[in-house]
């Protein structure tokens, strides 16, 4: 029973805000749980990644293809389906993406994860950050993952402290006064003939001229650009600039590694249990739902109804007179036991 309801509950919410393109909410619901437990994880994981992308108004073979890059991003990065999917979205959001192109953002971030000691968790983080200002300022999806891993690999530090170190810089480098300032004491044109620059041709050109600074340039440069609180971080995504186009370049090399990896994740016996769980509670709502649940609905409605009537005046007496007349039977029949 609680599976039942649990189940119905979290089908009206998914009615809620699915559009019902390409299907009913019922239909989606168990669709979810078998991928669900394809992929080893829970019932309600599925289902709230699916109220997410349901309610940014994506059809059902959308909302199915992208719950399950979230189940994906599950595995690999080690977050709730959910946060996979806010992730995600956000990336979709800031990058332009379509719904085809994400699990190659997946791939790419995995195969960054694997190749340097920063998790798909904390390029998410970094990515959520920076991301929309980023592609705004010129950065590709591939620089500015390949930016976060590297500092934050170099640093030690979140990649949201990274992202929000990149996002500082990029924000700072829209100020006229900033670019004047860059143009006459560094000769780094920011914004030629009124312009701004591309970020990855601009990123370049810094980095080149970071290298031929001395010790006291550096740090003037760093505060003009970042300020004394992201002065350190943008140091050390310049530091690590060069790695950082390594990653770039290398995320392209194996795009099928996220599902490689899932699939592994997947055979592990938790999973597996999980999977187990998942697919015996679809079993369990399939079942219900061809006569049990439509059973218990009318008794529950009936026996709700009962208590209402009960409730009011009138019927308080009603089941008052009735609690009497069943007392004395069962008082009769005691006596008559008694004197047997």
């Amino acid at each position: 029973p609680r599976t039942l309801t649990e189940s119905g509950l979290q089908t009206a919410r998914l009615g809620q805000v699915f559009s019902g393109i390409g299907g009913s909410a019922e239909t989606l619901r168990d669709q979810l749980l078998a991928m669900a437990a394809a992929n080893g994880r829970s019932s309600e994981e599925a289902l709230a990644a699916s109220i997410i992308f349901s309610r940014a108004g994506y059809a059902r073979l959308q909302v199915l293809e992208l719950t399950r890059s979230a189940l994906l991003a599950a595995n690999i990065a080690e977050v709730t389906a959910a946060q996979g999917a806010e992730f995600l979205l956000g990336i979709m959001n800031a990058f332009g993406d379509r719904v085809g192109q994400v699990n190659t953002r997946l791939a790419e971030l995995n195969l960054v994860s694997n190749t340097s000691k920063v998790s798909v968790k904390e390029l998410f983080a970094g990515m959520a950050v920076a991301g929309s200002i980023a592609h705004q300022a010129g950065l590709s999806f591939e620089q500015l993952s390949g930016i976060v891993a590297a500092a934050a690999q170099q640093t030690g530090q979140s990649g949201n402290r990274i992202g929000t170190a990149i996002k500082s810089a990029l924000v700072g480098l829209s100020d006229p006064n900033l670019q004047k300032n860059l143009q006459q004491t560094f000769d780094i044109k920011v914004a030629p003939g009124g312009e701004l620059r591309e970020a990855s041709d601009l990123l370049n050109e810094i980095f080149v001229r970071y290298q031929e600074m001395t010790k006291a340039e550096r740090g003037s440069f760093l505060f003009s650009v970042a300020g004394k609180t992201q002065g350190s971080r943008l140091a050390a995504i310049l530091d690590s600039y060069v790695s950082a186009l390594v990653h770039a370049t290398n995320q392209q090399l194996n795009l099928n590694s996220a599902e490689k990896e899932n699939t592994a994740i997947v055979a592990t016996l938790k999973n597996q249990l999980s999977g187990l769980v998942t697919e015996w509670e679809r079993f369990i709502v399939i079942q219900g739902n061809r006569g049990p649940m439509q059973t218990l609905n009318e008794i529950t409605k009936a026996f709700h109804n009962l208590l209402v009537v009960a409730n009011t005046p009138i019927g308080s007496t009603l089941v008052t007179a009735l609690s009497a007349i069943l007392t004395l039977g069962v008082a009769r029949t005691a006596l008559t036991a008694i004197t047997a």
